[in-house]
């Protein structure tokens, strides 16, 4: 098999017919059931989706759920498009909801066994000059920044007890819990309890507040200390959650004999306010803290709050469930998480579809501080494994310095950040901007740092420096958006091809490169954030056909994807991919595989030796049908394994009849949607990114915006002595 030297392939296109080939006189296929040459594969799946609604009591009323399930969307997908351009959902899934409503029995199991099992929060210093407070940053900043504008239009701060407020309460003792035992709770106990089949996928939209067992309270995952520093990462502030879900039953962190297979995510409204989703500002359309940008709009961006602040917000005066269990259900959950579409293109290389993948890791220590220690291997590719794919690492110490001609780029790079910046390009101007000038630098000398290992090597450039010199990001999968406008014809749009870190000894401190690396490169292999989706708004889902979340005004509610399991969040607080990661790699996948398959049947048909291969490709025909079959079933990791059987089996018929598997060809077929909606190319682009920023992943910044105040969310809000008790009663249910 041809060698891949490197990631990223640059050909032309042929403007040639759109549909597959068809056979010619002088081929002969065997018939075939479910294969089918010279079409679009479109698979579509009827998804059961249970909505459950616990501790709502009278607001979820039969009108309630009849308006909930008439306003949830019908549907979505992932868009392809065809040589001629036309976009098409390849994989569509239409969404039959069901809604449940837990009794007043449930929630008297329920409430009162996490009451039981939750821990007052010791105090931790926040603000300078106060004495520490049992709270986290966020309630604090709720407590004391959510003044009458009429008083304060400024959007100040103010630690006077008699200064007008918008906020009724004030929050004075935190409350912490387990968020992996809550999801063991509900996953293990709603099966039995209320008939809901948490293998299928399963929201559940939670509220406490209101019982006279209420607490304040937030959730942590403690299970997993960074693997490189050994730092309590769980315990930071920036790393609480709102609700959690998806870990994976085979997670040897998290689960030690006590998870089961689910798919069931879970969101409490009446957690936090949070921080990450912008919950405990009331007020502002502004910025303040991390949370809710008004992104120039008239109007303050739309949060989930806590359940007590519906009403008390000034810009959003009522609690309406329907829009917002609505909103949680088919759009944070079903939209981004559960059924998440692709950020890049999840075929490397078609019509290759590599499956062994080399992590080819070239490193630059600028800082004076060694990798060593940084970076557990043997663990990385263990927790890689888990994905659809055979995984190897070559790392390499590269010498250049910052002095050198790379050193040189590295730091005009910092001079700009975007199209059109200030920053001007220092590296020929092909980008017209200086950050495009570290990606063309690479892409000029790929083959001085790939060492041409088979069958696909992952590029990877680490960058270990001190403050001065680091970037913006943390880490950033790059795409190939740097080569000059107007040449879409020439080049596909929004193909993958480098992934960076860049870290500065500080943030080493705290977080080892292991999960950076396994996130950017999931980027690479097309998984997406659990904050940033879209939604199809036609079966097509061109040019103007889509709704984007998360990076808007308007849905700033989707960061609440932030509070999962996995290793696509900014909430980092696992090295294990999740359910939903894993469910959404093994269906992007199983689509992969089965479209090249049709394309490899039409090559074969025009040869005259197509009769010699008959029954690979009946075999491969029957295996097309097992991949079907089992993704209908939900069984997407055999769906997967069976397409790629599949697809193994063409390739290998191709070359036992010398057809030539020409990725011109297959390009002239089948376009990347990116190619031709504009739309959808500045939304991935700009607005879902692969620029992993330091700040949202890691915390490290002050509260700019919120005057008089400096909090850092990397305080522990909990000691590690606390973890044996957050963890106790793991095996509880509700039984």
């Amino acid at each position: 098999m041809l060698k891949r030297r490197a990631a990223l392939r640059i050909v032309s296109f042929l403007l040639l017919a759109s549909s597959f080939c068809t056979p010619v006189s002088g081929g002969t296929l065997p018939p075939l059931v479910n294969l089918a040459p010279g079409t679009d594969l479109r698979i579509q799946q009827t998804v059961d989706v249970n909505v459950v609604l616990v501790g709502f009591g009278d607001l979820a009323d039969a009108p309630t759920v009849q308006a909930l399930l008439e306003t949830l969307p019908p549907f979505n997908g992932v868009p392809k498009t065809n040589g001629e351009g036309k976009t098409f959902l390849g994989q569509r899934f239409d969404f039959r909801y069901h809604v449940t409503v837990s009794p007043a029995w449930f929630d008297d199991l329920l409430f009162p066994l996490l009451r039981q099992v939750a821990f007052p929060q010791p105090p931790i210093p926040i603000f300078q000059g106060l004495p520490p407070m049992p709270v986290t940053p966020a309630q604090a900043v709720y407590n004391f920044c959510n003044l009458d504008p009429a008083f304060d239009p400024t959007l100040g701060c103010s630690f006077d007890p008699a200064a007008p407020r918008v906020n009724k309460r004030m929050i004075t003792q935190n409350y912490i819990l387990d968020a992996a035992f809550v999801e063991k709770i509900l996953s293990q106990s709603l099966p039995e309890l209320l008939g809901v089949d948490v293998t299928k996928p399963t929201v559940v939209a939670m509220n406490w507040f209101g019982r006279p067992d209420y607490v304040d309270h937030i959730y942590l995952d403690g299970s997993e200390p960074d693997p490189e520093s050994g730092a309590p990462r769980g315990f930071f502030s920036i790393n609480e959650l709102g609700g959690y879900g998806g870990t994976s039953h085979t997670d040897p962190e998290t689960c030690q004999g006590d998870c089961i297979f689910h798919r069931l995510w879970f969101y409490d409204f009446s957690a936090g306010p949070m921080l990450r989703g912008g919950g405990y500002d009331l007020v502002a359309r502004t910025p303040r803290f991390f949370g809710a940008p008004d992104f120039g709009q008239p109007f303050a961006s739309s949060r989930f709050h806590h359940t007590a602040d519906y009403g008390s917000a000034v810009y959003q005066p009522t609690f309406d469930l329907v829009s917002d269990v609505t909103a949680l259900a088919g759009f944070v959950y079903v939209s981004q998480i559960a059924y998440a579409g692709p950020i890049y293109p999840p075929g490397l290389t078609p019509p290759t579809l590599p499956h062994r993948l080399v992590l080819d890791i070239n490193r630059w220590s600028w800082s004076g501080q060694s990798f060593a220690g940084l970076l557990d291997v043997p663990r990385l590719i263990s927790k890689m494994s888990a994905l659809p794919y055979e995984f190897g690492v070559e790392i390499t110490s590269q010498p250049d310095t910052p002095d050198s001609n790379l050193g040189r780029i590295w730091k005009c790079s910092l001079t700009s950040f975007a199209f059109n910046d200030a920053g001007q390009s220092c590296f020929g101007n092909r980008t017209g901007y200086a950050l495009g000038d570290v990606a063309t630098y690479f892409t000029n000398h790929q083959n001085q740092y790939l060492t041409g290992a088979r069958d696909y090597e992952v590029p990877i450039f680490q960058f270990n420096v001190p403050p001065a010199l680091q970037q913006i990001w943390l880490g950033i999968a790059f795409d190939n958006y740097l080569f000059p406008p107007g040449t879409a014809v020439l080049f596909p749009g929004n193909v993958q091809n480098f992934v960076f870190s860049s870290t500065t000894p500080s943030l080493n401190a705290f977080f080892g490169h292991g999960q950076i690396l396994e996130h950017e490169v999931g980027h690479h292999l097309g998984l997406s954030h659990p904050f940033n989706g879209y939604l199809c708004i036609t079966d097509t889902c061109g040019l103007g056909d889509f709704f984007p979340f998360g990076q808007n005004a308007a849905t700033w509610f989707a960061q609440a994807g932030e509070y999962v399991a996995g290793i696509m969040t900014y909430v980092r607080v696992n090295n294990d991919y999740s359910r939903f990661e894993l469910d959404n790699i093994q269906r992007y996948l199983t689509w992969e595989y089965l479209d090249v398959s049709n394309f490899i049947v039409a090559e074969i048909a025009k040869s005259p030796r197509s009769g010699a291969v008959a029954a690979a490709l009946t075999q491969a025909d029957v295996r097309a049908g097992a991949a079907l079959a089992a993704y209908e079933n939900y069984d997407y990791a055999a769906a997967e394994r069976e397409a790629r059987f599949a697809y193994d089996g063409l390739a290998a018929a191709a070359a036992q009849i010398n057809v030539h598997l020409a990725p011109a060809a297959y390009q002239a077929v089948r376009r990347n949607p990116a190619d031709f909606n504009q739309a959808m190319r500045d939304w991935i682009r700009f607005i879902t990114g692969t620029g992993d920023s330091v700040a949202a992943m890691t915390g490290t910044v002050s509260s700019a915006g919120v005057r008089g105040l400096e909090v850092n969310p990397l305080l522990p809000i909990a000691t590690t002595k606390l973890t044996d008790k957050l963890t106790r009663g793991a095996r509880a249910t509700l039984r």
